[in-house]
């Protein structure tokens, strides 16, 4: 593999369109990889449901109030 300053003169002796091209082949790259990082935690995502029933509106707002009351004392 070229070293990376070698690499980069070489770039640059490229015609415009040729390096527009490159452009968007690294970009279109860099779009996939962090896709495919980024696909994971969405698919996981609601498939672990929590421990037992899910507080309501209410129970949530009351145990809120709760909090900020003793936060508060």
């Amino acid at each position: 593999m070229m070293a990376l300053d070698t690499l980069i003169l070489e770039i640059k002796q490229l015609p415009l369109t040729t390096r527009l091209a490159l452009v968007e082949i690294i970009a279109e790259s860099v779009r996939q990889e962090l896709a495919a990082t980024t696909e994971a935690p969405e698919l996981v995502m609601g498939m672990l449901g929590p421990e037992g029933s899910v507080p309501t509106d209410q129970e949530l707002k009351e145990d809120y109030i709760n909090y900020l009351d003793d936060k508060y004392k």
